[in-house]
């Protein structure tokens, strides 16, 4: 239900003045901030365009990313929603999904991934492996895109092991 609130306002804000949303596009697709201050996905797809020679490949693999993203977390939230999903899991995931879709998150904003990172550690149905990897995606600084590779750890363990087994908190045996 939230983010079906989010889809109306985003609507009635675009239906009522569209030339908004364009200038807000506009400034994203001429912003081109990377690496350690503008860790996202947006970002990296670039780097990795820019580092292959075709420029233009950046924001087509964006989309393409942000898409399967979108996708994932809606799919996800459908199927976990009737197994009494906990408004705190549900805000959590939210927030890993935006961490990895948008297409501006600066380094600071990662904050927000603090309290998903302890409950995705803490979990009781997340094994050792699992631990460890959001241990070392988390503590680990090892390159400017870490933040993201942080948050792809975290939304893969809410979406396979933390919001499946809402209702059932039984211990992983990995």
């Amino acid at each position: 239900m939230p983010f079906l609130i989010l889809v109306v306002a985003a609507a009635i804000s675009w239906t009522l003045n569209p030339a908004l949303w364009g200038d807000f596009f506009q400034t994203l697709i001429n912003l081109d901030e990377r690496g350690h201050v503008n860790p996202t996905s947006l970002a990296l797809f670039r780097d990795i365009a820019d580092g292959i020679g075709v420029p233009a490949l950046g924001e087509g693999l964006f989309l393409a990313f942000a898409a399967i993203g979108v996708a994932t977390t809606v799919r996800t939230i459908l199927r976990n929603r009737r197994k009494g999903l906990s408004q705190e899991d549900f805000l959590f995931y939210c927030f890993t999904a935006a961490a990895l879709i948008l297409p501006r998150f600066k380094d600071y904003s990662y904050m927000l991934l603090i309290l998903p990172s302890l409950r995705a550690f803490l979990h009781p149905t997340v094994g050792p492996a699992a631990r460890m990897a959001v241990f070392a995606a988390v503590c680990i600084t090892a390159f400017p895109y870490q933040p993201l590779l942080a948050a792809a750890v975290i939304f893969s363990i809410y979406t396979w092991r933390i919001l499946p087994s809402s209702g059932t908190l039984e211990p992983a045996n990995n």
